[in-house]
């Protein structure tokens, strides 16, 4: 896989090199070239390419590649936006690939321009060698990390004809130790933002503290509300559809501890906290959960303000499992907030991103193909993840047209998504290249 490997770092250098970072408007011409790179590079191997446009999205790529029409028709997903990254905190340029210690670096580089690289270099090789064994489809996104979770599925229910597929990749995630997972759920969610006011505006701590509310000490009251001392949310309901777990599921989870050790040491938690006896992997991918992201209030800046603080605010997010709907949570959620916050808080609430939590059926022929090559290249056992995070497109694809995902992450578990030093291991690159050819060409 020498001679792949030296075309796949070609390429991730040129496709590191923009700043596709969606997050933020100022990159928008950045966006627009890193969707041009993939069609030319796509039209290169003579795909059919297409850009499917909405308003509120940046350009969704669309390549398609027919080799028979009796074959199956297998759809490739990823994302070319990024998160933002700066060279003051990297130390060096985050928009450039950088190769160190057996390992490469830069903004993207498994989130997820490098993992999906994977797959598109792979079929490239596979057309190449004339071992291609399906039809294939590569629908690459650019706002996975601003959300767009409705307009993404408007934008493929709009244009099913041309996304409808037999079968669905996706690599954008790590391994649990030095092994892949096939992972069998993934959480659903929202996000929503709880506004208070008491008052037309702050007011001197002297004159009037003691005598009047104050806005953070009301949405700290409401917060303490929320949860047990074993964080468990007393949200009347919140709990009720959500599936039992069984004696696999759990047996499945002690077994990825085991591979992974403490997920939460390296990142400095001095203890889990954890309700009803769950382990890590349960917690996190089978239940759901609610957390605050954000509390804005009052002065911090500088010195102090003797203030009584007449607004503030607070920005949680959601995480549902299967079985539980979005929404029907989130107006538990509101009715919760109705009933206790006191009637001389003026309050507004607001949610958005509303996507549904999905289990796969790992039971089917492909997971098993998926199983048995990841078995050869990585060695057995490889185990399934119930996934904490999201990715809405697979629940989307289950919707409207019934298609279990097939959902390998390829990067190393110490990748740094998201953060500063991103990276993904070279050998796992290796690793990858050979599942994803495998997988293409038998």
């Amino acid at each position: 896989m020498t001679g792949l490997f030296d075309v796949y770092t070609n390429y991730l250098r040129q496709f590191l090199a923009f700043a596709s970072v969606s997050t933020d408007s100022k990159y928008k011409g950045q966006m627009a070239k890193t969707a041009g790179f993939l069609v030319d590079l796509f039209g290169q191997f003579d795909f059919q390419v297409k850009l499917l446009n909405h308003p509120d999205l940046n350009p969704v790529v669309l390549a398609s590649y027919q080799v028979d029409p009796s074959y199956s028709t297998l759809l490739i997903y990823g994302h070319y936006d990024v998160q933002p990254a700066s060279k003051s905190d990297w130390g060096y340029e985050p928009f450039a690939l950088t190769q160190k210690q057996g390992r490469f670096f830069g903004r993207g580089v498994m989130d997820n321009k490098g993992q999906v690289l994977i797959h598109i270099v792979s079929a490239f090789q596979a057309i190449k060698d004339k071992k291609l064994k399906y039809n294939l489809k590569f629908l690459i996104e650019g706002n996975e990390e601003t959300g767009g979770v409705e307009a993404l599925a408007q934008l493929i229910q709009e244009n099913q004809k041309l996304i409808k597929a037999d079968y669905v990749l996706i690599s954008d995630g790590e391994l649990v130790g030095d092994k892949p997972t096939i992972e069998a759920s993934f959480r659903g969610g929202f996000n929503a933002t709880l506004a208070y006011q008491v008052a037309k505006t702050d007011v001197h701590s002297g004159i009037f503290g003691g005598a009047v509310p104050n806005a953070i000490h009301e949405m700290a009251k409401f917060i303490h509300q929320l949860f047990d001392d074993q964080n468990r949310v007393l949200i009347k309901g919140f709990y009720n559809d959500v599936e039992p777990v069984n004696q696999e599921q759990t047996k499945n989870n002690q077994a990825l501890l085991q591979l992974s050790g403490d997920p939460t040491k390296e990142v400095g938690f001095k203890s889990l906290k954890l309700a009803d006896n769950l382990d890590f992997y349960t917690a996190t991918g089978l239940y759901p959960t609610i957390q605050v992201t954000g509390i804005k209030g009052g002065y911090i800046d500088s010195g102090y303000a003797n203030i009584v603080a007449h607004q503030a605010q607070a920005k949680f997010n959601f995480r549902t499992v299967p079985n539980q709907k979005a929404k029907q949570v989130y107006q538990l959620f509101a009715e919760f907030a109705k009933s206790k916050t006191p009637s001389y808080v003026d309050y507004k609430l607001e949610a958005e991103g509303f996507h549904e939590a999905v289990k796969l059926d790992t039971n089917k022929p492909v997971f098993a193909k998926a199983k048995a090559i990841l078995e050869a290249i990585y060695q057995p056992p490889i185990s399934y993840h119930y996934v904490g995070g999201a990715i809405p497109f697979i629940a989307t694809m289950k919707q409207l047209f019934g298609i279990d995902t097939v959902s390998v992450g390829l990067a190393n578990q110490d990748c740094h998504m998201h953060g500063v030093d991103e990276n993904f291991r070279i050998d796992l690159i290796k690793k990858g290249l050979e599942f994803s050819y495998k997988f293409l060409t038998t």
